[in-house]
């Protein structure tokens, strides 16, 4: 046994032996040049090539013509150099124990503050490098401006900036370099500027940029090439069908689905905190700002009675139009107590938004828990069953219509579907207003989820269920936010399909399965109506105390087409710094309501533009004549057209709204689109069908860049320079050239 033994380990080693001899270098050279040989080996390894030289060459062209570091001159406002401060102070980490002993900062309380260093005359300086010390969150980004040239130091880390020719030669002439400090802002009760906190340490002067190999940079590049690389025409995504049925596919829509927009909301609620804080505060000659009005109405729900428990102003209740913004701001300067946009009407505060958000998630977490949810413990998981359950809704979509459509089609529909949806910006809002929209969507996207399940053949009783149940979901979106109730147009079409030539029976009993629980889920919010101002169709939105007199005060038809025109098209402005677009403050002929604006919903979702137009095409148009599906186009459009002037006429211009009637444009796109990228490509020429596919694709591509691009907008509504400054400063470095 052990002869057999040792034969057999002889054996084992001499066949391994064997193998390995079979891999001569000639075998290894021919399988390294097959796998070289594949396009998607080349495309990686070309595309890295130039990324990385791009990263080399252009990224760190700063440091190619910054001066040597022979020429540097440091400054460090503690001991090593001389310069004098104007209406301004130097303060050291002996004023706060929170810091390191060598840590300075510079203390402002005038307007015109200042930092002058001198230097030799005729000396031309070409670059700053600002080092700032540990500084508070209000500090985080210190604006400062050297002559022409605004720079933003950013705490924690080093600011290089390159100084314009004029700049330079005006520091030469002079003899000094002048760094000019921000204008503290006013202290509303003294009408004197404030204190303002400058983490600065030490300038140094014709400072060298180091060489900086950004990896996350490099794998953002390649990672944008690679999709379009993934998804080019000819590509073999387009070969494979959407199979709602195959396992495989399903775990791919939950790793690049459920699983992200999972994450993400136990990410937010964790970070932010599952229970609610303190967030009311006052300044003398101000409003009182809440953002509990969801908890306010709930424990008024508990209590029986419609109105907040929020105390009355005795001048304020007195007024004789207490909505005048004029007359309100008279009694805040008296020291009268008035609440930022809260509805004031029959001498008590009430909250003019809807009831189901409190019945349904506020009230029972409440019983359970004994305190009352934070913002984001309701909006992130609202907001990631709204994407999921959309996104969803659309594949069913998908293969409803468009059976043979491929998974490269349906990527592209989905991406345009989250772009255009707006899904971003209720990403970005961190207060109260982003319930409204989620819940909405919530409810909404499930219920239009169970609706395309819906047989249109031969309906049974599962069918007429999934008909029920969606309706009554649908119509109580209402008690959320109105707007969307009239997402119940997206469900006519397989309403209409089912009806269609059918027994009077399937026309009675499908009707009678969509009305009946119509009418029971809009019944909560015309109650609710009633309860607080004594009619079902007052939602109270015109008794809010606000930016104006809401109840008197209305948009001019010019203002609200110009403001509609706004929300569809207004284009993006650029700017000199990261990420390189702004939301400027727009500007209408006459007064509208209005806040910063990105861009329109076409300009940001050209995808979808495109779509629409298309259904002008004789071809497309004779397809959507197919089972209804010209019902979503045409009352998309007109549904979309709709909401967009009811929203610019009744609260103005912000990014926020949009989601209001994107929802619409969307989803009157995807027939046109999903028909343009397959069934409408038969009898074109191959070049014609390239041009198709290269321009959705690209369009694509665009939708993303730009997507990405609006989250990092320093000057947007709810920007990530507020909440994650620090995320916003690497994405910004990352997204420099030249400083």
């Amino acid at each position: 046994m052990a002869r057999a033994h040792y034969e057999g380990t002889v054996n084992d080693e001499t066949a391994d032996n064997t193998q390995f001899s079979n891999v001569t270098p000639s075998s290894f050279i021919e399988r390294a040049h097959s796998f070289v040989e594949r396009p998607s080996c080349r495309f990686s390894l070309v595309a890295l090539l130039i990324i990385i030289t791009i990263e080399i060459c252009v990224f760190n062209i700063g440091s190619w013509i910054s001066p040597s570091s022979d020429e540097s001159m440091s400054c460090n406002l503690s001991n090593s150099c001389t310069y004098s401060l104007n209406n301004a102070r130097l303060i050291s980490s002996a004023a706060d124990s929170n810091t390191k002993s060598d840590t300075t900062a510079v203390e402002i309380s005038h307007l015109d503050a200042s930092l002058v260093i001198p230097v030799k005359p005729g000396t031309h300086i070409s670059t700053l490098e600002f080092t700032t010390s540990d500084a508070t969150p209000s500090s985080y980004f210190s604006p400062i401006t050297v002559g022409t040239k605004q720079v933003t130091l950013t705490a924690h880390r080093d600011s290089f900036v390159f100084l314009p020719s004029q700049v330079s030669d005006k520091i030469a002439r002079s003899g000094k370099v002048i760094i000019n400090f921000p204008q503290a802002p006013l202290d509303t009760r003294s009408a004197t500027p404030s204190t303002t906190i400058i983490p600065l340490q030490s300038v140094t002067l014709n400072a060298h940029k180091p060489f900086h190999f950004n990896i996350f940079r490099v794998i953002a590049i390649f990672l944008l090439c690679a999709f379009v690389w993934f998804l080019r025409p000819g590509s073999r995504i387009y070969s494979i069908e959407l199979n709602t049925h195959s396992r495989k596919q399903k775990r791919y829509f939950g790793l690049f689905v459920i699983l992200p927009f999972t994450l993400l909301a136990v990410a937010s609620m964790v970070a932010t905190g599952i229970f609610v804080g303190e967030d009311t505060w006052f300044e003398q000659g101000n409003y009182i700002y809440s953002y509990h009005h969801y908890i306010l109405a709930s424990q008024s729900i508990l209590e029986g009675h419609p109105w907040v428990n929020l105390p009355i102003d005795d001048a304020f209740a007195s007024l004789s139009n207490p909505y005048d913004p004029q007359a309100r701001n008279i009694l805040l300067s008296q020291g009268s107590q008035i609440y930022w946009d809260y509805a004031f009407f029959n001498n008590h505060w009430y909250s003019y938004f809807a009831i189901l958000p409190s019945l349904l998630i506020y009230i029972p977490f409440h019983a359970l828990t004994g305190q009352w949810p934070s913002i984001f413990t309701v909006i992130a998981p609202l907001l990631a069953i709204s994407i999921i359950m959309t996104l969803a809704t659309v594949i069913r979509f998908i293969k409803r219509y468009f059976p043979r459509a491929s998974i490269g089609h349906t990527i592209l529909v989905l991406i345009s579907v989250f772009v255009g949806m707006n899904f971003i910006q209720l990403l970005m809002v961190t207060n109260l207003y982003a319930v409204a929209f989620t819940s909405a969507l919530c409810i909404n996207s499930i219920g239009l989820f169970i609706w395309m399940k819906v047989s249109s053949s031969a309906p049974r009783f599962k069918d007429y269920a999934r008909m029920a149940i969606g309706s009554l979901l649908i119509a109580l979106s209402s008690s959320c936010r109105p707007t969307f109730i009239f997402m119940a147009i997206l469900v006519a079409p397989i309403f209409f399909e089912t009806v269609w030539k059918k027994p009077l029976s399937t026309v009675v009993k499908a009707t009678a399965a969509c009305i009946i629980p119509a009418i029971l889920g809009i019944l909560p919010s015309l109650w609710y109506n009633w309860w607080r101002f004594g009619s079902i169709f007052d939602f109270g939105s015109r008794y809010q105390i606000t930016v104006t007199d809401v109840m008197h005060l209305h948009a001019s038809p010019i203002a609200s087409l110009q403001g509609s025109l706004y929300y569809l098209f207004y284009p993006l402005e650029f700017s000199s710094n990261p990420p390189y677009i702004e939301s400027p403050s727009i500007v209408t002929s006459t007064w509208i309501h209005r806040e910063t604006f990105i861009a329109g919903l076409f300009i940001i979702a050209p995808v979808i533009f495109i779509a629409l137009i298309s259904a002008l095409i004789p071809r497309v148009r004779h397809h959507l004549l197919h089972r209804f599906m010209w019902v979503y186009t045409v009352f998309g459009v007109l549904v979309g057209t709709f909401l967009c002037v009811f929203i610019t006429r009744s609260g103005g211009i912000a990014w926020r709204y949009v989601a209001d009637f994107s929802w619409a444009f969307t989803f009157a796109a995807l027939a046109p689109l999903l028909f343009i990228m397959t069934y409408a490509q038969r009898g074109l020429s191959r070049k014609m069908r390239l041009w198709i596919n290269w321009t959705i694709v690209l369009a694509t591509t665009y939708e993303i860049v730009i997507l990405i691009a609006t989250i990092f907008i320093p000057n947007r509504f709810a920007s990530f320079i507020q909440y994650a400054p620090q995320l916003y400063a690497f994405i910004s470095d990352a997204m420099t050239i030249i400083p």
